[in-house]
């Protein structure tokens, strides 16, 4: 079984359960460039050469080469590669998907057979038959390597070489004896030159073939006792060995040594065997190293192609997000080999790639779909299920039945009469006794819910419900509009994260982080570390714009006090401009730092700093001059939820199928949810509408709710009679007319109207019977006194 470790790459994305957010806590406030597994101190048995992925990335092909000294074949009968995740704390994830080994092909013997490679293997049979073993076993590990077919081999002996021999088995078997008993002397040189010439010869069957090698085994024992040559011809055999290197047909030459234990005179022979080797670009070796052989070889011919592929089929579900560590191990009974250590990359956070997942429209279109019914389940709980709930509760608490001049409620002593209607009480009427004014049910219900004293204004004495018309838009719960809002930025945050894709951004960061690194832009290792670094690189300070723009657009429309559409745009634009600037340069520090400190997992520094910072900002900019104002310990903690619910998405990725990108959404509502809430209150009501007075009176302040509380048409009059709502008789040089203005409200939004000529608004005089809307600042000015619309509560 074959064991690979994948461990996803990036930030505030990585796949965990709770125990990555345990794990995390203690390392949230540093950055680390390391992985924190326990490093295998052996080195791995193949190398990956590349790695292959289908369109569909169903399947993958893995482009290994042998680095230590073991058959291929010990790989081929693997059926099927365990794939078990780690995060980056080294925690391991139980869930463990298994990768099916579809396909093995041992490709270096069929490259080397298809293009002619030929190896013949001199054997010095002058040595010990221990030695002689050991060549025999080095000549095996060869036709594995080469196939039988393509090794040839021929025979050192004490007066002279063999002929070359197909290495069958049958020569494998016979001919590996030692003749070291009978040694008389040995002529390596001649023995290598006569090689090379046959090697080089055309009309030889090996030399006439494209592409052949010489591989020497021997102990370079070419000395007599008395330190003379046993050649006598050695000096001129030399000088011919390195001229026939020299020629086009030469082959590479391949030298090991069999035996270290000679020394002095002896070492002559393993330099000059070095410098022909490295003349004909072949190798030289204390020892035989058949991977070296087998690299120098392509090297010489100008080949590359790796030992074997294995073909793996993801399974469904498989997610890759990033930069993947591929650790694979074979267990052989209690042997635990490390195979294969390395990486490669695919995917991004942002666009993660899933086996057999969903298409990134069908994602989005889901993700609508969610929003819409969230909208409506929002809508459907703060029009009609939150505002019975509370109704019920207020009829439970606040409306009783009168039993006489002693009835009490909630210790409350009950008036005997009508605060609104006057009539005194009878034994068995139902009535409202919320504050001190109390009043009949039916009066209740007249006075549209509200005390008759305070209004909306009263602490106690309030409780809005139509029950007669459900769909009334003043039963709804304060909240509701900023959580559609919510879900509205919720929605578009998550579509600029998982859709959008700012190449200027991307060309722009390259710059910074070259600049960082020192490395000229398009060299190999620059192109290699933007490909790690893409994601931070291509999206995140393209999305801190994107968010920072989203969050204070939404965010001052709902907070502003204008209501002209124009201004109130006007207003967002502007801001949200500024944010979006600010939220660009906050996530490009954290991706400064980021490089600056070679990390390549999120931490608080580099990713939650920038999430928060953007957030804070965008909302105390938008409530900059508005009704509303965020409340510092409820933001804190708001966002604290906010940020841990990066991770909410993760635990519910590992507890259900739901997809990946999916989940995100949820995530992203927790986190605006948070903001919004942490801004939205209660106390500031829109429909409390004051008229700030000046000029030639002393200024005041002209509350207009106890007008327009008794009905959506009620008109608040302007004029010198006395009959009028707000009469203007401190007014003795104006032309002023009796009844000059009427300020009336269509669905909660005032608007003036002008009954005669001479109204002002700045420079612009009013037409008569034309509706003017007014909001938060808008001036009039009728005779020398002017009016200034406010919206703010009255305390």
């Amino acid at each position: 079984m074959v064991l690979m470790t994948f461990l996803p790459f990036e930030h505030i994305m990585t796949r965990n359960r709770l125990i990555w957010i345990l794990l995390a806590l203690p390392a949230l406030f540093f950055s680390c460039q390391k992985d924190n597994l326990q490093e295998d101190a052996e080195t791995p048995r193949l190398e990956v050469k590349n790695i292959v992925f289908s369109k569909d990335y169903r399947t993958f092909e893995l482009y290994l080469s042998l680095l230590n000294h073991e058959g291929i074949e010990r790989f081929a009968s693997i059926d099927s590669i365990e794939i078990v995740e780690y995060n980056r704390f080294g925690a391991l994830v139980s869930d463990r998907l298994e990768a099916r080994v579809t396909g093995f092909r041992n490709v270096g013997a069929q490259v080397i057979d298809s293009l002619g490679i030929k190896v013949l293997v001199m054997v010095d049979l002058t040595l010990p038959q221990k030695l002689v073993d050991e060549q025999l076993t080095n000549v095996k590990r060869i036709r594995k390597k080469f196939s039988p077919e393509n090794v040839y081999v021929t025979f050192l002996h004490s007066d002279g070489v063999s002929q070359s021999f197909e290495a069958t088995d049958y020569i494998m078997s016979a001919y590996f004896v030692s003749e070291s008993d009978d040694l008389t002397e040995k002529r390596l040189y001649r023995a290598v030159n006569d090689k090379i010439s046959e090697l080089s010869d055309t009309t030889t069957y090996l030399g006439s073939l494209e592409h052949t090698a010489l591989i020497v085994f021997s102990d370079g024992n070419i000395y007599k006792n008395d330190a003379m040559p046993m050649d006598p011809d050695h000096y001129r055999l030399q000088t011919e060995i390195l001229r026939k290197l020299d020629s086009k047909n030469a082959p590479p030459v391949y030298y090991f040594n069999i035996d270290n234990s000679a020394q002095g005179a002896v070492n002559d022979a393993a330099n000059f065997m070095q410098i022909v080797a490295d003349k004909s670009l072949g190798g030289y070796g204390e020892t035989f190293d058949l991977v070296k052989c087998e690299e120098r070889l392509l090297d010489r011919f100008h080949l590359d192609f790796n030992d074997c592929i294995w073909t793996l089929e993801n399974p469904s579900g498989r997610l890759f997000d990033g930069a993947t560590y591929l650790k694979a191990y074979y267990n052989d009974e209690d042997e635990h080999t490390l195979l294969i250590d390395t990486r490669y990359y695919i995917g991004t956070a942002c666009k993660p790639v899933i086996i057999d997942g969903k298409t990134q429209a069908q994602i989005v279109l889901q993700g609508l779909l969610c929003a819409l019914m969230l909208v409506l389940l929002i809508y459907l709980t703060c029009q009609f299920t939150v505002p019975t709930i509370s109704y019920r509760r207020f009829y439970k608490r606040y409306v009783t039945t009168y039993h006489g001049p002693n009835t009490t409620l909630n210790g409350m002593q009950v008036a005997d009469t009508c605060y609104f209607c006057k009539a005194p009480f009878h034994n068995g009427n139902t009535i409202v006794a919320k504050c001190e004014h109390t009043m009949h049910l039916s009066c209740w219900n007249e006075n549209h819910y509200h005390c008759p004293e305070y209004g909306t204004k009263c602490k106690t004495g309030s409780h809005y419900y139509n029950p007669v018309n459900q769909f009334d838009p003043r039963n709804a719960s304060f909240y509701m509009g900023w959580l559609i809002v919510s879900v509205i930025m919720a929605v578009l945050s998550w579509l600029g994260f998982t859709v959008f894709n700012q190449e200027k951004s991307f060309n722009f960061m390259i710059g910074i982080y070259s600049a960082i690194k020192g490395i000229p832009e398009g060299t190999p290792q620059m192109t290699q570390m933007v490909q790690d670094f893409s994601e931070r690189l291509n999206q995140f300070p393209s999305f801190g714009a994107f968010l920072g723009f989203v969050l204070a657009f939404f965010v001052t429309l709902m907070a502003t006090p204008y209501n002209t559409i124009l201004n109130k745009l006007k207003d967002a634009a502007l801001k949200a401009f500024v944010s979006g600037l600010c939220g660009y340069i906050f996530f490009m520090l954290g991706f400064i730092v980021n490089v600056a400190l070679d990390s390549d997992y999120a931490s608080l520094l580099v990713d939650w700093l920038p999430w928060t910072a953007t957030a804070s900002f965008s909302v105390f900019l938008a409530t900059y001059h508005t009704l509303y104002k965020p409340r510092p310990k409820w933001l804190v903690g708001f966002l604290t939820v906010g940020v841990f619910s990066m991770f909410l998405w993760d635990l519910l990725f590992a507890a259900t199928s739901s997809d990946y990108r999916l989940l995100l959404f949820l995530s992203n509502l927790v986190f605006v949810l948070g903001i919004t809430l942490s801004i939205a209150s209660p106390e500031h009501r829109s429909h409390r509408y004051v008229l700030h007075v000046s000029g030639s009176v002393k200024e005041m302040d002209i509350a207009l709710y106890k007008w327009f509380i008794r009905s959506d048409n009620a008109h608040v009059t302007i004029g010198r009679s006395v009959d009028c709502s707000i009469c203007t008789s401190w007014d003795l040089k104006g032309n002023v007319a009796a009844v000059h203005a009427e300020i009336v409200q269509y669905g909660g939004k005032p608007a003036l109207v002008p009954l005669e000529d001479g109204i002002r608004s700045g420079k612009k005089i009013l037409v008569v019977g034309k509706h003017y809307d007014l909001y938060h600042g808008r001036k009039f000015t009728i005779g020398t006194t002017t009016f200034t619309l406010h919206q703010r509560d009255l305390h």
